[in-house]
């Protein structure tokens, strides 16, 4: 199920291509599923927890977000 704040194909080679260093993690999610959480929490305002059983865990996407924005 695809939701439109998702990445494009180009979208994400730009950011393979610019930024390969947030690749680098011994995480077994998904590098662009946790991005594409991120861009649906902007988007849309919901809740942390509340975020669909899609994207990867809350509690995941919340922690690369706190080391990114560090």
């Amino acid at each position: 199920m695809g939701y439109t704040t998702d990445l494009t194909l180009r979208q994400r080679n730009f950011i393979l291509e610019k930024f390969p260093e947030i690749f680098n993690t011994k995480s077994k999610a998904d590098i662009f599923e946790i991005i594409n959480a991120l861009f649906f929490l902007i988007k849309t305002g919901c809740q942390w927890k509340l975020l669909p059983n899609d994207f990867p865990k809350w509690r995941t996407v919340y922690e690369f977000y706190r080391k990114w924005i560090l």
